[in-house]
């Protein structure tokens, strides 16, 4: 009785650390840069760290207006940002991004789910000389997955002014 409980105890404090190491920032910020840096390179290999049900709000703010981007299934979110991100390679635009996760909630029992507040420095020059620089804050909701986050939703607002 006494190996079966501690072995249970055993169990259940792997769970806790592992919950402690997936949402821990450098998952996140590994996990959202793996997908922003497919993403800029035009792979289609952007929606891998994307939830069955990923949620998806962007809104980038321009000078010539603003875009957004919706979508509440996965094949919405995928598709999008796999023609974004098709769409900045077959542009040729060259873009820098980098990031910082500003806050972690952890939620469920034992940290099944997190809500992450990412804040981004962006610049985005383009074929012509154009050269836009930006920042953006995002929020996102992960759950757990065996090998690290699993993105959710995604909220994010970049504002981008010309240079």
């Amino acid at each position: 009785m006494k190996k079966i409980l501690l072995s249970l105890l055993g169990l259940l404090l792997a769970f806790y650390v592992h919950g402690l190491y997936v949402f821990s920032a450098g998952q996140i910020e590994g996990s959202v840069n793996e997908m922003v840096q497919a993403g800029l390179d035009g792979k289609l290999s952007v929606c891998r760290n994307l939830g069955g049900q990923t949620r998806l709000d962007i809104t980038v703010v321009h000078p010539f207006g603003e875009t957004r981007m919706e979508g509440d299934r996965y094949e919405d979110a995928c598709g999008k940002l796999q023609g974004a991100s098709l769409a900045i390679s077959k542009l040729g635009m060259r873009v820098r991004h980098d990031m910082e996760v500003v806050s972690i909630e952890r939620a469920g029992l034992p940290w099944t789910q997190a809500r992450a507040d990412l804040r981004h420095d962006v610049s985005v020059e383009m074929p012509m000389g154009l050269m836009v620089r930006g920042d953006a804050g995002s929020d996102i909701t992960l759950r757990r997955g065996f090998t690290g986050p699993v993105i959710t939703r995604i909220r994010l607002r970049l504002t981008l002014a010309e240079l």
